[in-house]
């Protein structure tokens, strides 16, 4: 499969630990459809369709074609592989890791307005009481995004993560979570004879460099929602939506100079831990209809999303070097920042999504294929601060503006049956949120799934493929002849199981 980039952006020279960047804001309005194993299977395609559960946070006009009252519970596996490549060169160290999650669950009310009725000959029929044949509420918990990776590199090249400290001193910014730590630590020092803050390397030093990844969390919604069908063959269906964003990440970065360690520079250890969660709230709204019943249109919108965000941080530096006497046995020490904590709001942009589809209804074989198209604008990210942050604020959603642009995500797939079962497969395509036409930054999935279904209860089973690519940079510094830049290539394959119960 083809390789695509997704560019990690970071503001040059701001703290490091700082969550407020263009990369936030396209993590977390960057969406993947799915929540059941049914939507997975069939490529995140289901607009049009309806009578599942994951269709709800696709458009919620599908709630109207369920006929019966429904539990449901997914869970999900992941397994995640990242490679770090530098010009071309495989320096990782370690491969593959995975994690289980609750994909979704929820409960589907069903209300058929169709009553029955004894005519005059003694017989019964069942008639459409009103306008509505279906008026269904549905209530549950479904997964968007899972952050989930771990990966760790080493490699020896120019430079030190130190030099992001000096360029930070010298311009001012004695950051307690930076440049002010790693003065303290030692890391830096002031010359008075050239009035400049320098480090114990030179710029020509070659510095063996082992760094550790993690990263976790997922967000989740809450899915309050309703949906109609008229006898028409109009679906209708709203919904309120209260996603939870959960994200974790843990860095820690090693840095040896094994060329002349009895010089200066040692060794120098630094950490960053950052944690961020919040809660949301958006509007979802929906229609489709079936023509000649055969032929399913959709329409949905997915308001913009408001979210108050809180992060957590905190760093840590341990530094030897020459000058640094310690005693006998004595460990070095552990310089510690304070613990860091923001809070803000960010709006995330709506989402516009047009399917189309068509049934298959052939004697024994039935199923249907169904596409969906979305429109978003990332650039319509926004970040709200307090006023005595108005000029960051001003300047990153100047940069959102400036480096992200609308895109649009396609999703096809299908589902044939045959008698009690199920095949399923599709394909989608996350288009790029970037502006720059260098970095593509657009994202494919490849799956495919399995299903039976008997009178009460159903199963199904499916696999997804996501590869994708990110330029990944553990520092940034003014002299860019001494950044580091990798290439970390990301394979993921989820398997999704469903069990639902008719009620």
């Amino acid at each position: 499969m083809k390789d695509f980039i997704f560019i990690i952006t970071l503001i040059l020279l701001g703290t490091t630990i700082q969550a407020q960047t263009v990369n936030e804001a396209v993590r977390y309005s960057t969406f993947y459809n799915g929540g059941t194993a049914r939507v997975t299977g069939a490529g995140g395609s289901f607009g049009s369709m309806g009578g599942d559960f994951g269709v709800l946070t696709i458009n919620p006009a599908g709630l109207g074609d369920y006929r019966s009252s429904e539990l449901v519970l997914s869970t999900a596996y992941s397994n995640v592989n990242t490679t770090s490549l530098f010009q071309g060169n495989d320096v990782t160290i370690g491969k593959q890791d995975g994690e289980f999650a609750l994909e979704s669950i929820g409960m589907i009310f069903n209300k058929s307005r169709k009553r029955e009725i004894v005519l005059e000959n003694g017989l019964t029929t069942v008639v459409n009481d009103g306008k509505m044949v279906t008026s269904n509420w549905a209530i549950g918990l479904q997964q968007y995004n899972n952050y989930y990776q771990v990966f760790r590199y080493e490699i020896e090249t120019e430079g030190s993560i130190s030099d992001r400290f000096v360029d930070q001193a010298n311009g001012g910014d004695f950051s307690l979570f930076e440049a002010g730590l790693a003065e303290e630590a030692g890391v830096v020092f002031f010359d008075d004879i050239d009035q400049a803050y320098f480090s114990d390397l030179l710029p020509e030093d070659v510095i063996n460099k082992d760094q550790f990844v993690e990263r976790s969390g997922k967000t989740n919604e809450l899915i309050v929602a309703w949906g109609g069908k008229t006898r028409s063959g109009l679906n209708i269906g709203a919904g309120l939506g209260i996603p939870f964003i959960a994200f974790e990440e843990n860095k820690s970065l090693v840095e040896t100079d094994l060329v002349r360690p009895d010089e200066g520079f040692k060794q120098l250890s630094y950490t960053e831990n950052l944690s961020t969660s919040g809660v949301g709230i958006n509007l979802k709204l929906g229609v489709s209809y079936t023509l000649n019943k055969i032929i399913r249109l959709g329409l949905a919108y997915v308001t913009p999303t408001l979210y108050r965000l809180d992060d957590n941080f905190t760093t840590s530096i341990i530094y030897e070097c020459e000058a640094c006497i310690l005693e006998p046995g004595e460990a070095p020490f552990v310089y510690l920042s304070p613990d860091g904590f923001n809070n803000y709001k960010l709006r995330i942009p709506s989402r516009t999504t047009a399917s189309f589809g068509f049934l298959i209804n052939r004697d024994r074989i039935k199923g249907f294929v169904n596409a969906d198209i979305q429109y978003i604008n990332y650039a319509g990210n926004k970040f709200k601060f307090d006023d005595s942050d108005a000029d960051f604020e001003e300047e990153l959603n100047g940069d959102i503006n400036n480096q992200l642009n609308s895109s649009i995500n396609i999703n096809l797939g299908g589902e044939i049956a045959v008698d009690r079962y199920r095949v399923r497969a599709g394909v989608g395509l996350i288009g790029s949120p970037f502006a720059d036409g260098g970095a593509d930054g657009s994202d494919q999935l490849l799956s495919g799934g399995l299903g039976y279904r008997a009178n009460k209860f159903f199963i199904d089973a499916s696999y997804q493929y996501r590869d994708f690519e990110e330029i990944y940079e553990p520092y940034q510094v003014l002299d860019t002849r001494n950044e580091l830049q990798l290439t970390n290539t990301t394979d993921t394959g989820r398997i999704v199981v469903t069990l639902g119960i008719k009620i």
